[in-house]
């Protein structure tokens, strides 16, 4: 369904899921040599959306990311502390003209990065438990993966690639209710210390 839809970035997810569970496996320097090298290609691509701002063409378009980043971001500034309130995206998208005034603008109900979105709705107090949280679920899922041996290291390893990806493909993309549903039970299962069977 993902590849049928031409979802650039669910393609993507694929690819590195498999680098993910792959990179699990390595030791020593190679690990975290591969770590560096991920890490510069994102820091690449970021810089390339970022670049893209500068472009009137894209801010001009009303459904353009670029401009749906920058306008929560923006209107984020309006409320930074706490946030426009648990789902009020919309709010804050509204709040701020960018780079012109729209007449008949879109309506937004998602802000295609999760973070984003949280810092926009429950501003950087809601912004910072969330992003502990998403610490310790990986902390605790990572720490069940080097505890487990046999079929439950396969496991736990599987719900680790997919929180992972989870949290990789929030940031660039809206997603549905059953991602967010699996997100939740392995959140619950992590947070718990159990490897649901």
């Amino acid at each position: 369904a993902v590849g049928l839809t031409l979802a650039i970035v669910g393609v993507v997810a694929f690819g590195l899921s498999g680098v993910f569970w792959l990179w699990l496996e390595m030791k020593g320097v190679r690990k975290w040599l591969w770590f560096g090298l991920a890490a510069v290609l994102t820091t690449t691509v970021v810089g390339i959306f970022f670049k893209q701002e500068k472009s009137l063409y894209v801010n001009t378009i009303a459904g353009s990311r670029v401009r749906i980043i920058k306008k929560v971001w923006l209107g984020f500034w309006t409320r930074p502390i706490l946030g426009w309130g648990w789902a009020n995206v919309d709010y804050a998208f509204e709040a701020v003209d960018w780079p012109v005034k729209f007449n008949d603008d879109i309506y937004l109900d998602k802000a295609h990065s999760h973070l984003l979105e949280v810092l926009a709705t429950t501003g950087v107090i809601g912004l910072a438990f969330y992003v502990l949280f998403l610490l310790q679920v990986g902390r605790n899922l990572y720490g069940n993966w080097q505890e487990s041996k046999g079929e439950d290291k396969l496991w736990v390893k599987t719900l680790l690639v997919s929180f992972a990806v989870y949290v990789i493909h929030t940031q660039t993309n809206v997603v549905s209710i059953a991602e967010e549903v699996l997100f939740w039970w392995i959140a619950s299962a992590a947070i718990s210390r159990d490897t649901p069977s």
